[in-house]
């Protein structure tokens, strides 16, 4: 089953996983998604409804992950 966590879910940084994974094997994709502000100042080269942020692309902020992403369990799981 594959579930992707909804727009509120994503503001944190450690996401809780409870509830989301089953017993065997499961796959965490991460997605790391650039600042909307980096988004305008590319519409801004060329469409006229976002000419504010038109020549700021020094202005772009740095996206990515610092290391690899980890599942951490921090509490074991009891199963029945």
């Amino acid at each position: 089953m594959i579930r992707e966590l909804e727009d509120e879910e994503r503001k944190t940084i450690f996401q809780p996983l409870d509830g989301l994974l089953v017993a065997g094997r499961n796959e965490v994709e991460v997605k790391v998604v650039p600042a909307l502000r980096d988004r305008f100042i590319g519409y801004g080269r060329h469409d006229p409804q976002y000419k504010n942020f038109k020549g700021r692309e020094n202005m772009l902020l740095a996206t990515g992950l610092m290391g690899p992403a980890r599942v951490e369990v921090v509490s074991p799981v009891r199963t029945r």
